[in-house]
């Protein structure tokens, strides 16, 4: 009696990768070859290593035309813009008290002063006086105030009050600070500001501050 012998089935072929099977060929029952878990190296494994190499290639290729692009987009160049500093202005009042002011300058005696006021300003000498006194409290000869008015020009300082009247220092004024600080050549100089302009050059005047100096 024949027995049957039992048809030959193709075998299956297992693609794995890094470790993971990615695909069956071959075989009526891939099926069974996938329960059965045996890792076996197919025939393809070159034409395998061929796709998966250009997939390696193709990806490296778009990951480097996307970064390129990007970077071509950013500026090459760095552009910085020159920022202009001012210039800090110098301490008061050390740079401008000068060697040349005459001993006791600060000491000159209130009957002095009147004696120069009544000189260059005659009946105006009181009210210019108490706009001093008001502009400069203590009476300093030597006193530098508006020194946040203070600004740069061709070199030079300008913007400060000076002396007594406190007298600016001004483009076009021809007065250094040494010169003010001196209490004839100060009330003398607000003698020709006084006129061209009258008391209003005074600050003290405009907001009446001078009448409680007025007596």
């Amino acid at each position: 009696m024949k027995t049957k012998s039992k048809p030959k089935r193709d075998r299956a072929w297992g693609i794995y990768y890094n470790g993971k099977l990615t695909e069956v060929v071959g075989g009526e029952k891939p099926g069974r070859y996938l329960s059965t878990g045996r890792k076996r190296i197919t025939r393809n494994n070159e034409a395998q290593k061929a796709r998966l190499a250009l997939k390696v290639v193709f990806t490296f290729l778009a990951v480097t035309s996307i970064y390129t692009a990007f970077f071509e987009k950013m500026p090459t160049t760095v552009q910085v813009e020159a920022v202009e500093q001012e210039t800090e202005p110098p301490s008061f009042p050390a740079e401008f008290v000068s060697a040349d002011i005459p001993a006791g300058t600060r000491d000159l005696q209130a009957r002095e002063r009147s004696d120069l006021f009544v000189k260059y300003f005659g009946k105006d000498a009181k009210i210019m006086k108490a706009i001093c006194k008001a502009e400069n409290t203590a009476e300093d000869p030597l006193a530098i105030g508006d020194k946040h008015l203070t600004f740069w020009e061709n070199g030079k300082l300008y913007g400060m009050s000076v002396g007594l009247c406190q007298v600016r220092i001004l483009p076009g004024r021809n007065i250094t600070v040494e010169q003010m600080q001196i209490p004839e050549e100060n009330i003398k100089k607000s003698k020709e500001i006084f006129d061209s302009q009258g008391f209003n050059a005074w600050t003290c005047y405009k907001n009446k501050s001078y009448l409680r100096h007025l007596n």
